[in-house]
């Protein structure tokens, strides 16, 4: 059950956690990998539980605080509930660091707001996919100061919800972000394609942005879009380290693309391009800078004569 008094962590009494869904967060369950205080949970899959029996929504919003150690175990977050580690974010290897090993994790396709901030999840010996919504599903989940790593061939995230935001993280997997439905929003981050895509932005994706982060592939594509979604990336690097995929890659003829004050770092190859994309797809673009020189292809020389963009600043070499 959930406890009726504060219980003390890393040296601070109140333990009320602010994040931007919610400002003033019912009282956090406590999880700790051994439960050695009286009056905590040993499985964040027990707070969940203690935190839906007592009213977790989104309009009841609770936190499960976890404190630092290894957790192996699978769980699915439910609406209303917001995973926080203790410490803050730790890194992988961090002291005091919340770590999941060969984990996953579903959110509940009834959940309507939910989150996770400042824990690492590691994943090699499978591919399975780390984080991953349920179907139908009309969420607004939020990963903070993450470290998401799936190494074994699979997915770190797969979304279809209404809309994900991805703040200050660390996303890695064959695909870092298979994204199928709803907006997605990505800053401050590090986004690393291990195969495939780092994000996979598919048909019935409506919006999304992607802001003062690096997309990183060393197989694969960095950025893939098909369908309709309007897509901007503004003030980030795009690093693509193989010389037989593209930065990014258009397919089809509906939405856009728009691409600002982005630094490409393409490696030169015969048919990889810095952004490619059919005849006919809507490419807006400038402020655009080339590592290596010789690898500036963009725009009509990439997307075909009947493509249609707007030069709206200069390309650069360096």
């Amino acid at each position: 059950m959930a406890r009726s008094t504060p219980y003390k962590v890393n040296d601070v009494d109140k333990i009320f956690v602010e994040t931007p869904e919610a400002s003033d967060f019912a009282f956090a369950y406590v999880v700790q990998p051994s439960a050695l205080h009286a009056g905590v949970f040993a499985t964040v899959s027990d707070a969940i539980d203690a935190a839906r029996a007592d009213g977790a929504s989104t309009a009841n919003p609770k936190v499960i605080l976890i404190e630092g150690g290894n957790y192996t175990e699978d769980f699915t977050i439910y609406d209303g509930i917001f995973l926080q580690a203790a410490g803050g974010r730790g890194g992988s290897a961090g002291e005091g660091s919340v770590i999941f090993n060969e984990s996953s994790v579903t959110v509940d396709g009834s959940a309507i707001a939910c989150g996770i901030s400042g824990c690492v999840f590691l994943t090699a010996a499978t591919a399975n996919t780390i984080i991953q919504t349920g179907v139908p599903s009309s969420t607004d989940l939020r990963i903070e100061n993450c470290d998401i790593e799936q190494t074994g061939g699979g997915t770190a995230v797969s979304f279809g919800g209404n809309s994900l935001q991805v703040v200050n993280s660390l996303i890695e997997g064959a695909i870092g972000i298979d994204l199928s439905l709803g907006q997605l929003v990505v800053q401050l981050s590090a986004i690393v394609s291990l195969g495939t895509c780092g994000i996979n932005i598919q048909t019935g994706t409506t919006f999304v942005t992607i802001a003062f982060t690096e997309v990183d592939s060393i197989g694969g594509t960095c950025i893939a879009k098909t369908g309709s979604a309007v897509v901007t990336v503004v003030d980030s690097i795009i690093g693509q380290f193989s010389t037989s995929s593209n930065g990014i890659s258009i397919v089809g003829t509906q939405g856009s693309m728009t691409v600002a004050n982005v630094l490409f770092n393409v490696a030169v190859g015969a048919s990889n391009r810095a952004i490619s994309g059919q005849s006919g797809s809507v490419l807006n673009w400038g402020g655009l800078t080339f590592l290596p020189s010789t690898n500036k292809k963009v725009a009509t020389t990439t997307m075909g004569a009947s493509a249609v963009h707007m030069v709206v600043d200069s390309i650069t070499a360096v």
